[in-house]
Parts: structure tokens; C-alpha cells; sequence
């Protein structure tokens, strides 16, 4: 045990690489993000893109996650419906 005590001294000049402290890192933190895009046109481009879907009804499960997970569902629906050449 003795042993294992002494090797696991980390020195700065053993091994070569240059060790950061934790204030020195560097991270990117909330302010350097930008939010995705919360447009529904965004949303459908996404899901389209998505190759492991085989269905027309994937399409709208997944589209209808999407707009749970980013609460957005209840806007897109009324983005949807608000245009009369759709329906």
C-alpha cells in the first residue's frame, strides 16, 4: 500500500502535459449559446431530416415530441391553424 501511495504523486513535470486547474479551464457556459430556433418551419426541417423514421405517422409522432419537449406544441398548432389555405 505504501507503494500505491507514492506512485500516484502527480507532479507537473511528470508526464509532460500541462495540467489546468479548475478555474483555468475553459467552458462554455449558458451566455456563449444561442437558443435554438423556435420557428415551425425549423422544427419540420428537423424531423424531415431524420432518416430512421419510415412512416408518415413517425413523422407527426416525432414532430408532436419535438413540440411537447420544447413546449411549443400548443403555438405551432395555432400556427397550423390559423392558416385557412391548409385546411
Amino acid at each position: 500500500l505504501s507503494n500505491l501511495a507514492l506512485e500516484t504523486d502527480v507532479s507537473p513535470t511528470r508526464g509532460g502535459t500541462d495540467r489546468r486547474s479548475a478555474g483555468e479551464r475553459k467552458s462554455i457556459g449558458p451566455e456563449h449559446l444561442r437558443p435554438l430556433p423556435d420557428s415551425l418551419t425549423f422544427d419540420i426541417r428537423n424531423i424531415q431530416a431524420m432518416t430512421e423514421i419510415k412512416t408518415q405517422i413517425g413523422y407527426a409522432r416525432a414532430w408532436v415530441r419535438l413540440a411537447l419537449e420544447k413546449k411549443l406544441l400548443s403555438r405551432h398548432l395555432k400556427t397550423l391553424l390559423s392558416d385557412t389555405t391548409l385546411l
